[in-house]
């Protein structure tokens, strides 16, 4: 019993480890490629950070199940690059389930704890079922890889607003695609 308990506490943290090493390399790609000293204002590209070619983003938030994913992608074949946590769910707490999309074809799938892209981007809304039960699924989409980064003051600290940047360089704007 003890063998076992002592196991799983290492299996927990090499997972939890894992994902949050794609937070730490993401705000350690903003830190090197923005300097704030003159603006507290950056640009960045994504396909950089992802190292991958896209034309589209899919940011799901958490508690996501594995239908809604399909409903909003419009792929009934999608398959989780992890495994269903308890009661169906895709994304665990504080995490973004990122998918990239190149032709319609996943090039990129991953869970991040943080950055929390959710705020920005055009929201869409697809109703589906969990649990038999009627339920919206949201996610957001982005059709540009960059990005502008604001860094904010936070008492003695910081932290980053992320807002997507159409092509011809103006701010996405908020709206709803049903």
């Amino acid at each position: 019993m003890k063998k076992n308990s002592i196991l799983f506490v290492i299996a927990l943290l090499l997972l939890l480890g894992c994902n949050s090493n794609k937070k730490n390399e993401f705000y350690s790609y903003i830190e090197n490629k923005c300097i704030f000293e003159n603006s507290d204002t950056c640009y960045i590209d994504l396909k950089d950070f992802f190292k991958v070619d896209y034309d589209t983003m899919y940011v799901f938030g958490e508690y996501i199940p594995l239908e809604g994913v399909r409903l909003i992608l419009g792929m009934q074949d999608y398959k989780s690059s992890n495994a269903l946590m308890p009661k169906g769910f895709l994304v665990e707490d504080s995490y973004n389930k990122i998918i990239l999309l190149k032709d319609h074809n996943v090039v990129f799938d991953e869970d991040i704890k943080n950055p929390y892209f959710y705020d920005d981007g055009i929201e869409v809304r697809k109703i589906g079922a969990f649990d038999g039960e009627p339920i919206t699924h949201y996610a957001k989409i982005f059709t540009t890889s960059k990005f502008m980064i604001k860094k904010k003051r936070n008492g003695t600290g910081y932290y980053y607003i992320y807002r997507n940047v159409l092509s011809d360089g103006s701010l996405i704007p908020y709206e709803t695609i049903e």
